[in-house]
């Protein structure tokens, strides 16, 4: 594996992760906002929420190459701290072998000092490298059809029973 590095995400990363982030929108979920401005305002207030937990992967000449955060799941505050949504974007550009895997092993670690129990993530039924990440980590999966409407996408749901 190239020498990286996976840290906490600073204020200073957040530009670089929504630009990763929006780059596999359309990709991943089939739609397109024609409100940029207004999605980088509710992407920025995800990250600078109290609860979310973001690592980001960083080559030896500062460059960064992906991210993986852990946001809230619920708004019940008695079992929000319990639970968590993982999202995961690396740049498809500058790929590392093996590098979801490291990112989820590490997130995995910070979940579990944080006290989590349960790691939800969704993953568009075609995204190959995902779906077998989540087949790797998750100890449930559940495949979701299509919705009806046509605005949420086929995709699988993976859950994470942290030990």
């Amino acid at each position: 594996m190239a020498n990286i590095k996976i840290r906490k995400c600073k204020t200073t990363d957040i530009d670089r992760c929504f630009n990763i982030w929006s780059g596999g929108q359309e990709e991943s979920t089939g739609l397109r906002s024609a409100n940029t401005k207004k999605i980088k305002k509710d992407f920025f207030n995800l990250f600078g929420h109290p609860k979310s937990i973001i690592s980001v992967v960083i080559t030896e000449q500062n460059v960064l190459i992906g991210w993986q955060g852990l946001f809230p799941l619920l708004d019940n505050p008695l079992l929000s701290k319990y639970t968590a949504h993982i999202s995961t974007y690396l740049n498809r550009d500058l790929m590392v072998p093996e590098l979801g895997q490291k990112l989820t092993e590490h997130t995995i670690s910070v979940a579990k000092k944080k006290g989590i129990e349960n790691i939800y993530g969704w993953v568009k039924s075609n995204n190959r490298a995902a779906n077998l990440l989540g087949v790797k980590f998750a100890n449930q999966k559940f495949s979701i059809k299509k919705s009806a409407q046509g605005h949420l996408p086929e995709f699988n749901l993976f859950i994470i029973d942290i030990q």
